[in-house]
This record gives structure tokens, sequence and C-alpha cells, in this order.
């Protein structure tokens, strides 16, 4: 996961706190003097000056901390990597790192199981498991609580109480396993989701990585064009769940 961004947020918090505190250090040293005098004119300007000061300081930080058209450099989508499915489909902890069939950018919602296949040059015959990282970009300043949604269907056997299993480890942001489980599906309940336990703070215009892998469980007759996974997201203020509309990260 990248660290330098939220990093330099910290940084950049620290700064304005410090400036404003010594920006209200002087003008109460100068509104008492002043008040000795019941020149409130004089205060007033002195208000209007500091609040102009700074208004300059906190763009200038900006600026320096987020350079002006970094973020319009991204193309939407995620970058999926593909691999086998690992045995169990649980152990998660090496697919990172792992070499993988190849990669694709998926850009739409639900993205199912056999979706490298409808991609050229990834020799993959079977279903897969993925490494799913893409920027997201929050419209607002706020917390934010992120989710993994499974979906398990298009079969003739609907009836049937086929379990389908998906493990799941997703990080946002500086956050690692800010979910991490199973997700369970079958032929009656045919929806599944993992809500992040916390929200996770992220700052408007400023990205925040998304990086997960998944990996499942199908037993015999279950196809991965019948099981898909998307990643979800909404701010605290908001009623329900949207996908993540995410962004290429650099290379």
């Amino acid at each position: 996961m990248r660290r330098g961004r939220p990093s330099a947020v910290y940084w950049a918090a620290g700064f304005v706190t410090l400036v404003v505190t010594a920006m209200l250090a002087g003008l109460v040293g100068y509104g008492v003097g002043q008040a000795k005098d019941s020149d409130e004119t004089a205060v007033d300007q002195r208000l209007d000056a500091l609040e102009r000061k700074l208004d300059n300081a906190l763009e200038g930080l900006t600026q320096a901390a987020y350079p002006t058209g970094t973020l319009t450099q991204h193309s939407e989508g995620w970058r999926v990597r593909v691999f086998a499915p690992p045995s169990p489909a649980n152990n998660l902890g090496g697919l990172r790192s792992a070499n993988d069939a190849g990669s694709f950018v998926h850009t739409g919602s639900w993205m199912d199981l056999e979706e490298h296949q409808k991609h050229e040059g990834i020799f993959l015959p079977a279903y897969a498991a993925f490494h799913v990282r893409g920027l997201f970009i929050p419209s607002q300043s706020g917390d934010y609580v992120f989710a993994m949604h499974m979906r398990f269907g298009g079969r003739d056997d609907q009836g049937k109480a086929t379990s389908v299993a998906c493990h799941v480890n997703l990080g946002v942001a500086d956050r690692d396993r800010l979910i991490a489980g199973k997700l369970l599906a079958d032929g009656v309940v045919e929806k599944a989701a993992l809500v992040a336990e916390s929200p996770v703070m992220l700052f408007a215009g400023r990205p925040g990585m998304v990086d997960a892998v998944v990996a499942c469980d199908l037993p015999r007759g279950v196809s991965g064009k019948d099981v898909s996974i998307r990643i979800c997201v909404r701010h605290k203020s908001e009623a329900s769940y949207r996908p993540v509309p995410a962004h290429l990260p650099g290379a």
C-alpha cells in the first residue's frame, strides 16, 4: 500500500495548526493592546488581514502537498491481475507477490470469475483469483465505509443449495485488512456482503488506494461466470452503497 499521501496529509494538518496558533496568538496580543485605546476598527482590519494570510497559506500548502494536475493523469478503471486460485482458496497471503497469468483493465461494476477470458493474452482456461487495485478519489471529505459484494446466479438449478465461498482481503489507503473474511452464498441466498467494521477518513480530491485480493471455492458444476464480485463504498452521510468509481493507479 502507498503511504506517501496520508503522511503528507498529517504533515499538512500539523503545519496548518501551527500557522493558525501563531496567527491567533498575534491577534490576541494585538487585540489586548488596542482594546486599551478602544480602537475596534484596527482590530477588524487586523482580523481581515489574518484571514487573507491564512487563506493564502492553506492554498499554497495544498498545492505543495498535492500538485495541480496530478489527479487528471488517471484513467477510469481497475487494474486486475489474474491467478490460478490458491489451494485452499483462503490462502491469500502470498497472492499479491505471486507471478500472475496476465492482467486487464475492468471498467464496469460486477466482475465474474471468468472475466479474464474476455481479454487477449491471458491463458488461464478456468475461473481465476484476482488482485484488484484502483484509486478512489472522494468528492467530499469525511468517513467512508467500504464493502465487498458477491452475487451467485445464472444457473438452471436455482433451487439447489450449492454453496459458493469467496475469500477476501481488502485494504484502503494505509488501512490493511480493512475487510477480511468469507462471502458465502448458495442457490437460495444468492447475494452476500462483507462490510468494513470501521470507516476510513478520506479527503476530497485526494486519492486513496483500494487494494483487494479475492479467491473462491467453486463446487463441481458451478461456472466462474455464475459468480461475480464488486467493491462498493458509501459516505457516512449516504444511505446506500455504490460501486467504487475507480481510477487506474500509476505504473
